[in-house]
């Protein structure tokens, strides 16, 4: 099966909204687990429904990676779907106990469990369960905002709640997952999850009685009117399905929000109405970010307890544990350096620097290239990454982490100043006709002619990550439209070679140019 259109396979459309068509799905995944096949191949070579791909990819276990469950617990989930999740729980407590709805998935969540041994699953009507005991966590993923397919009522989402709480220990926790209802990426031009429809939840739903997400406050007084005073926030970013980082409220201004490039395209097709880069560092200015981050991760009880942690970068390992008098504390019990994250230091200059009127007498340029100064005298010592400093009254200072203590090679180099000016400088129209790539490479001292080499290199690796065709494609007809402008190459290079000859030369792309 060949899935080259960015529609799911199995959409249909009924009374305006878009539905899955179940029963081809649960024949799919069945066939696809039948078949041991992997995913991720099956993915790359469109091979696979989307659907289906949500459903088997071990990738979705990021939600959860981070949070560390207590040792020999049990655990409660409900909603289970297709059991994205139920393995990660299985394997990591003693015993798990998972409700979904309709036999046909409890049965695919048992085959894909029976390796563990320790699993119950039950179907059929939530408010016909009784269970026999009491657990450590109750998992909800997602399906808070489906309580009115349980439960009648405005407060349906309440009484879902009540109903589950008499089975928490008195000292175990709720871990709900659920949607922003002003999620900012509904605003840009995303599609709300439960219907498939825009601005869904920003219109209030129109009187839907399918689903409910929640803004932080509605979510909040859900959880106190069910005798959960004991709420810890954490956002994941940039959504439920495939989180990059882990954020909460203590780290907000030290490492932004909002800064990694997402890729939603993976989940479902959307506009992009606005940079929803630029509107979060807006929004983070004005101290509301949390008001319109994309999902919710809240921790819940009877009882007051503290945060695991305050920040998770899943990609690369790294977490914020806690905050003391002295700083705060990284996952290996070292301390951060004071300020900022650099590319949220950075991320504030590009914007002085498209809103600085001074032509070439712009001092916010001058700072960015000073900041790659420094960085290289860094990358003559060992390799690190833009992320791994932080900014602090004038200076920066590297977080001593586990860097390999030799010095970056030139393709090091070069990929490090290539992605941060791909990911932020080309976004803006203005900066990336006064900051110029060539400037930073030389300044980090990459031989420009081995860059064609380089971007090979880098787009192999890229698609060996499974970046989406539309993505990847992105990345590299960004250099053929920065060609456009003369200044992108420097006025002097411009006179003495065509652009189509210098942009053939040097990034070896080729190609007409306008």
């Amino acid at each position: 099966m060949k899935t080259t259109d960015l529609e799911f396979e199995y959409n249909e459309r009924a009374d305006g909204y878009i539905y899955v068509n179940e029963d081809k799905l649960e024949t799919e995944v069945k066939e696809l687990l039948r078949s041991g096949k992997d995913v991720e191949a099956l993915r790359m070579n469109e091979e696979i429904s989307r659907e289906a791909y949500l459903c088997l990819t071990k990738k979705r276990e990021a939600v959860l990676k981070w949070y560390h469950f207590k040792e020999e617990s049990e655990i409660l989930e409900i909603g289970a779907g297709y059991g994205e999740l139920t393995e990660y729980l299985c394997r990591h407590s003693r015993h798990v106990t998972s409700y979904e709805r309709k036999t046909e998935r409890a049965d695919i969540i048992k085959m894909r469990c029976q390796p563990y041994g320790n699993l119950d699953c039950h179907s059929g009507l939530l408010q016909d369960m009784r269970w026999q005991k009491t657990y450590d966590y109750i998992f909800l993923h997602d399906i808070l905002a489906l309580s009115r397919k349980f439960f009648k009522g405005e407060d349906a989402s309440v009484e879902m709640l009540k109903f589950l709480l008499p089975y928490l220990k008195e000292d175990g926790k709720f871990i709900i997952t659920v949607e922003n209802r002003l999620g900012l990426k509904y605003f840009a031009g995303a599609a709300e999850e439960i219907s498939s429809q825009f601005f869904w939840g920003l219109n209030l739903f129109d009187e839907d009685e399918r689903g409910r997400t929640f803004s932080r406050k509605e979510l909040e007084r859900v959880l106190q009117k069910s005798g959960l005073e004991n709420i810890n926030w954490f956002y994941p970013y940039p959504d439920l399905a495939y989180p990059l980082e882990i954020y909460t409220d203590e780290v907000m201004d030290k490492m932004g929000y909002g800064i990694s490039m997402p890729d939603y395209e993976i989940v479902s097709d959307r506009y992009q109405f606005f940079d929803e880069q630029r509107m979060f560092w807006a929004l983070r200015n004005e101290g509301i970010a949390n008001r319109f981050v994309n999902a919710f991760f809240v921790e819940c009880s009877r009882k007051e307890s503290g945060k695991q942690l305050l920040f998770a970068d899943l990609k690369n390992g790294f977490t914020i544990k806690e905050q003391t008098e002295q700083g705060f504390i990284d996952g290996s019990g070292n301390l951060l350096p004071k300020g900022e994250r650099l590319d949220v230091y950075l991320a504030g200059k590009l914007q002085e620097t498209v809103n600085c009127n001074l032509g070439g007498k712009n001092p916010f340029i001058s700072e960015i290239y000073d900041v790659f100064r420094e960085i290289y005298l860094y990358l003559q010592k060992s390799f690190c990454r833009i992320q791994d400093f932080y900014y602090s009254d004038g200076k920066i200072a590297l977080h001593e982490q586990k860097q390999e203590k030799k010095p970056a090679s030139e393709y090091w180099r070069w990929e490090l100043v290539y992605e941060w000016y791909f990911r932020h400088v080309m976004f803006y129209r203005n900066a990336k006709r006064r900051i110029l790539l060539e400037d930073l490479l030389e300044i980090v001292q990459v031989n420009t002619g081995h860059i064609a080499e380089y971007l090979k290199v880098w787009k192999d690796k890229s698609e060996k990550h499974y970046i989406t065709p539309r993505l990847s494609q992105n990345m590299f007809d960004f250099e053929a439209e920065a060609a456009k402008d003369a200044r992108y190459f420097g006025q002097e290079l411009i006179n003495k070679r065509t652009l189509k000859d210098k942009l053939e030369s040097m990034w070896s792309i080729g190609g007409e140019t306008e």
